[in-house]
């Protein structure tokens, strides 16, 4: 047996391997998979195939995260069909994530029956939250498994304290509307808040450009003051098997935080995830976020668990809670 990456030319192996094997890498039709391959092994996503002779019989991936404040994170899944491959493949996975990108953190996500929860477990990554019906089967909602592993030998630094508020605006009426692609100006300067940039994953060198597109959505919402953009929000639906669920992150300016325009925004979003007929909602909030710890526990969220040194922020690593809410009947709305 042999591991090698993966190229465009192996479609057609990778779409003879069981259709639970390849759904458990989140995707399992022809399409998805040739689109996946299409973006080559070593570039911005690492693909290893396991195989017996001409035969594939296992997949690994490792897809370092883009995102500025997340770049020492990579997320991994592996499929096999036999567990002694599923192993073979993540120590091969495991050694280019500590040895050659130096990541210094591991994301897994796994549907609870999934046979490579106990291969990962085994090998240093924890079981840091788990999402009751996250995963959508023919006929069931399964829980979703997030693991998290830190290097070894990784100690993360704390980072600085949030900086103190700033005088409070004058009170004036808040209105409430759809965002729109005009926006992205007063989006992008609202993100250069160091407040916002604070308590949220955004970069303050985000162009109006590339909020332009996101505006134009018709999940996003802006608080405005006067006039003045004074908070964003936006949902956006996860990709399958969650497509049953909406991923939200909102964002207030520090001189307007404390002024209720946090629970607007939020119950915007709520009903918007009524409106697309969604299940559930999740977020990730840091955990001396305390203000909107609050906030969303109010609204019904529930602590799912909380994932370690997850972003960089302000000279140090920040770790995230995970919550999630039900949406519609169960809801209690």
């Amino acid at each position: 047996m042999t591991s090698r990456p993966l190229e465009a030319s192996d479609h057609a192996a990778v779409m003879a391997l069981p259709d639970a094997v390849r759904a458990r890498l989140g995707a399992a039709d022809a399409d998805a998979w040739r689109e996946r391959l299409a973006v080559a092994s070593g570039t911005t996503a690492h693909r290893l195939g396991r195989w017996r002779g001409d035969a594939l019989i296992g997949i690994g991936e490792l897809i370092p995260s883009a995102r500025g404040r997340t770049r020492h994170v990579g997320t991994v899944r592996v499929a096999a069909i036999e567990a002694g491959d599923a192993r073979a493949l993540w120590g091969a996975l495991r050694t280019l994530a500590d040895d050659e990108l130096g990541l210094l953190r591991l994301d897994a996500e796994l549907a609870e029956d999934d046979a490579v929860l106990p291969v990962l477990a085994a090998d240093g990554f924890a079981i840091e939250a788990v999402h009751p019906g996250y995963v959508a089967r023919a006929d069931a909602r399964l829980a979703a498994v997030a693991l998290g592993r830190l290097r070894p030998g990784f100690v993360p630094s704390v980072g600085l304290a949030p900086p103190p508020p700033p005088p409070r605006a004058a009170a004036a009426p808040v209105i409430l509307r759809r965002a729109i692609p005009d926006d992205a100006p007063a989006v992008a300067a609202l993100m250069r808040d160091p407040h916002v940039t604070w308590g949220t994953l955004q970069l303050s060198s985000t162009s109006a450009d590339a909020w332009r597109p996101r505006l134009a959505s018709a999940t996003s919402w802006t608080a405005e003051v006067g006039g003045e953009v004074v908070g964003n929000a936006g949902l956006q639906r996860l990709p399958a098997p969650s497509a049953h669920v909406g991923g939200i992150g909102m964002a207030v300016a520090g001189a307007w935080q404390g002024r209720g325009i946090g629970g607007a925004l939020l119950d915007q979003l709520i009903r918007g995830a009524e409106a697309l007929g969604l299940e559930a909602l999740v977020l990730d909030v840091y955990d001396d976020n305390a203000r909107a710890l609050a906030l969303y526990q109010r609204a019904g969220f529930a602590r799912l668990g909380t994932r370690r040194a997850e972003t960089w922020r302000l000279g140090g690593y920040a770790n995230s809670i995970v919550m999630q809410r039900p949406i519609g009947p169960a809801s209690g709305r």
